[in-house]
């Protein structure tokens, strides 16, 4: 038991080392990966080329799908000229180079202003930005009760092994010392605000989900998520999904996909033309550090388009949001932040 610990742990230390050394954007709206490439040719020169190219194309088309809203918007067919224009970079991972066989995985990077004028071009509306990032928290019920920082604990260490992808940065412990003293299963579970808050802190987050996975008869896995918001703890769903093999990587591919569809419904707002305006909100924050990132956080919700302080007091101050989209739609997207919609006119005039 002794020696598993300590592999975990050592694990743990790698994945922080090299999550510092990722390069910035790895997680980029703009960056598709997981194409998986399989070309046989008349040489593996000729397979290699037509595997690249059919890998960007490919690539291309995940992200249009991604970033054009509402979802089942059509989207144009892209010539081969056309994707070149688009793309940035490429990465060769997993390679096989045969005599006429050439197969990889290839991550494809996007330049993002070139995509954008591709989609006005096209009259096409999309999501600006990336969904904000959330902390997941993968507990495990086990006979003996549920885990989260433990050796035994399959479902963290499938989701810490999950490739990089998707519109939400997904941020997952590493499973260390500190966070193993930082919260526990029945903490997360309970929502502690307190230790949950100091965790998403460490990690970067903006939202915290708790990711609950219970295995249950015929190989299966039932996944209840549950989003951890200043305004209280908001269940989003629970499925099920095969895990015949153990791996449960099926139901964490799923519900990644959660992530993603809230946000692509936050952006569809967000993008919604001839709707919008001005209103004033109230927002909590004790000293300026939480000032700075309230304001950050705000300028990068969905369809908020400026941030002006109107009014300071202890603890809690008062802002105007220009903003675009449904303001009811609006105000859920604020709230987990702690952040209310005040009543009457945006524009009454305030004492600073």
């Amino acid at each position: 038991m002794i020696r598993q610990r300590l592999a975990w742990r050592l694990r743990a230390a790698t994945a922080a080392l090299l999550l510092s050394m990722a390069p910035a954007g790895a997680q980029s709206l703009y960056t598709i990966g997981g194409n998986t490439v399989d070309v046989t040719a008349a040489t593996a020169i000729q397979a290699r080329e037509r595997a690249l190219g059919d890998a960007q194309q490919a690539a291309a088309r995940k992200l249009l799908e991604r970033l054009v809203v509402p979802p089942g918007t059509p989207l144009p067919r892209l010539s081969a000229s056309q994707v070149a224009g688009l793309v940035q970079d490429v990465e060769i991972a997993d390679e096989k180079v045969l005599p006429t066989r050439y197969i990889a995985s290839v991550t494809v990077r996007f330049r993002p202003e070139a995509v954008q004028q591709f989609l006005r071009d096209q009259g096409l509306r999309f999501a600006e930005r990336e969904g904000r990032p959330v902390l997941v928290l993968p507990v495990l019920d086990l006979p003996d009760g549920p885990v989260l920082f433990d050796d035994r604990n399959a479902w963290l260490r499938a989701w810490a092994d999950r490739p990089q992808s998707g519109a939400v940065p997904l941020a997952v412990p590493l499973g260390d010392l500190a966070d193993v003293g930082a919260l526990t299963a029945p903490q997360a579970l309970a929502g502690d605000r307190g230790r949950v808050a100091a965790l998403a802190r460490r990690y970067g987050a903006d939202e915290v989900a708790v990711v609950r996975a219970t295995p249950g008869a015929g190989g299966n896995v039932a996944v209840a998520v549950t989003m951890l918001r200043a305004d209280g703890a908001a269940p989003v769903g629970r499925t099920s999904h095969p895990n015949q093999d153990g791996s449960y990587a099926a139901a964490v591919r799923a519900t990644g996909a959660v992530f993603d569809r809230q946000w692509r419904a936050a952006a569809a707002v967000a993008a919604e033309p001839g709707t919008g305006g001005a209103l004033l909100v109230t927002a909590p924050a004790a000293n300026a550090e939480e000032w700075a990132t309230l304001r950050r956080r705000l300028a990068e919700t969905a369809g908020v388009e400026m941030v002006e302080v109107v009014a300071l007091a202890a603890g809690t101050g008062r802002l105007r949001l220009r903003y675009r989209g449904d303001p009811t739609r609006l105000q859920a997207a604020l709230a987990p932040l702690g952040v209310r919609l005040d009543q009457g006119p945006a524009e009454t005039p305030l004492t600073r």
